[in-house]
């Protein structure tokens, strides 16, 4: 956006950010996807993932940066899925005609 002044995010735009992280088991209850799915959306290999579902002394709760990705995906995905399929065309378009 040529010409804008970039704003400063106030109280409101951080408490947004902090509200936008998913949980794996939150994430999977909504969608059907594998543990190897979710290493390739959180970015990360299948090791984590399977420790973030084991119980026991190998659990591991994932980083915030990974249920902030899967908060992410899951609201694409919603957007997505509720798109008319005559707009997908021309969002495809005007993303290539940006790049």
């Amino acid at each position: 956006m040529v010409g804008t002044v970039p704003r400063t995010p106030d109280r409101r735009h951080w408490d947004c950010l902090a509200q936008m992280l998913m949980s794996p088991e939150e994430f999977r209850q909504y969608w059907s996807v594998t543990y190897q799915e979710m290493a390739l959306i959180c970015r990360c290999s299948l090791n984590p993932v399977n420790r973030w579902f084991s119980k026991g002394k190998d659990h591991r709760e994932p980083e915030p940066h990974h249920l902030a990705l899967l908060a992410l995906t899951h609201g694409h995905w919603l957007s997505w899925s509720h798109e008319p399929g005559s707009a997908r065309p021309l969002r495809a378009g005007s993303a290539s005609i940006q790049a």
